[in-house]
């Protein structure tokens, strides 16, 4: 990866939340799993644990890259770990991690989503059943399993919040 002019400067990038040459030393940490620099990088800023560039964040290449210590350091720390990528839900943390078959990786986030956001296997088809708006058939599922009521998918859907809103 070649560092974009962007974070070749040390003025606060807004839109980032931190300096983009720190934006770039936590990106080169988290890619090479450099925990200690990841750690000083985090006790100095705190805002590097979510800073940004063009969509992409520290967790995002530290699973890209299979660092397992990083991944777990920048989500006990407050990284997102349902954060998608751009636009595209495709290129979420567990996503990727999933697609290269990381399997200890896989494992710390699913962890984190299963206990931060109750997101579990099951919240994928209430999730599909909220997409297409079916009311009738939400119901019915939940009636039938409530427990799911609480459940999230990848994205943090939840039936709960339908519920409210009808």
């Amino acid at each position: 990866m070649t560092q974009p002019e962007l974070l070749k400067s040390a003025s606060f990038l807004p839109w980032s939340r931190a300096h983009g040459t720190d934006v770039w030393a936590m990106f080169r940490a988290a890619i090479d799993g450099d925990l200690a620099t990841v750690k000083l990088l985090a006790e100095t800023d705190p805002n590097l644990v979510e800073c940004e560039f063009e969509y992409r964040k520290p967790l995002h290449f530290a699973v890209r890259e299979n660092r397992r210590e990083v991944v777990a350091f920048l989500l006990e720390k407050g990284a997102n770990p349902a954060y998608t990528s751009g636009s595209s839900w495709h290129e979420s943390p567990l996503t990727i991690a999933r697609d290269r078959g990381y399997v200890d990786v896989l494992a710390v986030l699913e962890q984190k989503l299963k206990s931060e956001y109750n997101v579990v296997p099951e919240g994928g088809p209430i999730a599909e059943i909220i997409h297409s708006r079916n009311l009738l058939r939400l119901r019915e599922t939940i009636a039938a399993q409530p427990q799911l009521i609480f459940a999230a998918d990848e994205r943090g859907n939840q039936p709960i919040h339908w519920a409210v809103m009808t």
